[in-house]
């Protein structure tokens, strides 16, 4: 076993720590900027809603209904739930927020970000969606958000 140096001057110090990194792989550029990407995106986490249900999914295990054309998925977090009926055809979606009490939900796609009203009893409509999307339902510290829906 090699005894461990006497590390009493600067210089010395400096050489041992100069023989351990020459000994130690650095993490490649591209993975830390992977690892700084996730570690960003994970901030929100607590934010976001749960998947609770998917017909897509559940059709796979042979419980999906005989309209293939609307797949209906469900989120929930806390008090809140979001119902959302997806045509897959046209794109549109018929969606109710449980409960009631917000007046707008936020629209996001990769590129951009709009707002749709809701009504009274918690519903709302968007006539077509990317096929890449998710909703946001209230602002600042109690907003919560889907997670990003592939249609």
């Amino acid at each position: 076993m090699k005894p461990e140096p006497f590390l009493g001057d600067d210089a010395e110090l400096i050489r041992v720590l100069a023989e351990t990194l020459d000994q130690v792989e650095l993490i490649p550029h591209d993975r830390v900027d992977v690892a700084i990407d996730m570690a960003f995106r994970l901030r929100t986490i607590d934010d976001q809603l749960d998947l609770v249900s998917d017909s897509l999914v559940d059709h796979a295990s042979g419980f999906r209904s005989s309209d293939d054309e609307t797949r209906t998925i469900r989120y929930e977090a806390g008090s809140i739930a979001v119902e959302l009926d997806i045509d897959q055809s046209t794109g549109g979606i018929i969606g109710q927020l449980l409960p009631p009490g917000y007046q707008h939900v936020q629209f996001e796609t990769t590129t951009s970000k709009s707002s749709v009203d809701v009504d009274h009893l918690g519903r709302f409509r968007i006539d077509r969606v990317d096929r890449q999307f998710r909703l946001r339902i209230g602002d600042g510290t109690d907003a919560a958000v889907t997670t990003w829906i592939f249609r």
